[in-house]
């Protein structure tokens, strides 16, 4: 008998992911709503978190690339960080690992801790206990420095999410017709209409100042003569 393998579930991507969920995932990082909600995805494979996470990841890329602002650039200079101190964390764990498990050689000691400075965790080759104790002590200021650099992204991802929400008000406010489910790519280019709108708006106020002021000095100016 031939068995048929699943293919996969539907997901979300750049071109039809919608606003508010592509927000909801920048807040909570649940890449799992991806996947969409729909009856014949029940019997479908479900894709992997690496995947749903690389496809989130381009989607932001776009995002930030049509923002390009301070606060878009820290949250993904954070996300990078991160990114790089989870798996360096994940190798350091493995070591410690390795090294309560199995009595070594100096010789391996001195490989994993080689190791481990391609990866910038920098350790001193030493005795067994030494190198456990160094490790141990490394690992506990990751850990801190990740979970502060969690927390400071979090804060990010939620006031941009409040921030989507404020626009969605302004958007409307200039004649914007933002429907629930609107789609990111619809959104983006709502807010690049709105600012050229707001542009525009600047441009015409600092003309009509400009010539406000030249005809009150010709005024003055005859007045004088």
């Amino acid at each position: 008998m031939r068995f048929r393998s699943k293919k996969k579930a539907e997901i979300w991507s750049d071109t039809n992911i919608p606003a508010g969920l592509f927000f909801d995932i920048l807040s909570d990082d649940q890449v799992y709503k991806l996947v969409k909600d729909i009856p014949r995805n029940r019997k479908r494979k479900r894709p992997k978190k690496e995947y749903l996470t690389h496809t989130f990841d381009l989607i932001f890329d776009e995002y930030f690339a049509s923002r390009n602002d301070p606060e878009m650039k820290l949250i993904l200079k954070l996300k990078k960080s991160l990114l790089m101190q989870g798996r360096r964390m994940q190798l350091i764990r493995i070591a410690l690992e390795n090294l309560a498990l199995h009595d070594m050689p100096r010789a391996n000691i001195e490989r994993i801790c080689e190791g481990l400075k391609q990866v910038q965790v920098i350790i001193e080759p030493g005795n067994r206990a030494d190198v456990l104790r160094a490790l141990k002590t490394d690992l506990g200021v990751r850990e801190t420095k990740f979970k502060l650099d969690q927390d400071a992204l979090s804060k990010l991802t939620d006031k941009e999410k409040r921030t989507y929400e404020q626009n969605c008000v302004t958007l409307e406010e200039h004649g914007y017709q933002v429907r629930e489910g609107i789609s990111l790519k619809k959104y983006m280019a709502y807010e690049k209409g709105a600012e050229l709108k707001v542009q525009k708006h600047k441009e015409n106020a600092r003309r009509q100042t400009h010539r406000g002021n030249k005809q009150t000095g010709n005024r003055g100016r005859r007045q004088a003569n």
